[in-house]
């Protein structure tokens, strides 16, 4: 099970997922982020710390949001990434991929 949340602040928008972000549940990440690109949001942080599985799907969800987002002149960012999260980013080497924040709030503080 997963929740997927979008708020917006300015055209900067927060992603909230909790739960699992696996093949049964990636689908509503991509949902959330072409509604994101359609309200005109450039900007995407990724709030991470509700996650408590991240696998391969999940992983390629985030980078396919991430292409989608740079293919509409965007960007995509992580935030606060929770230890089952961070642990799969890092396996993957996607770490080195994205920019990842101690917070949503240092996140939309850097840009």
């Amino acid at each position: 099970m997963i929740s997927v949340n979008l708020a917006s602040y300015g055209n900067v928008g927060v992603v909230e997922i909790a739960g699992e972000l696996d093949s049964t549940s990636v689908s509503a990440l991509s949902q959330v982020i072409e509604e994101a690109l359609e309200a005109e949001m450039r900007t995407l942080v990724v709030d991470l710390s509700g996650i408590r599985l991240l696998d391969i799907d999940g992983l390629r969800g985030l980078n396919a949001g991430l292409k989608r987002v740079r293919r509409a002149g965007g960007d995509m960012r992580l935030a606060e990434p929770s230890d089952p999260a961070l642990e799969s980013l890092q396996a993957s080497k996607l770490d080195e991929i994205f920019t990842i924040f101690e917070s949503p709030q240092a996140a939309i503080a850097s840009l």
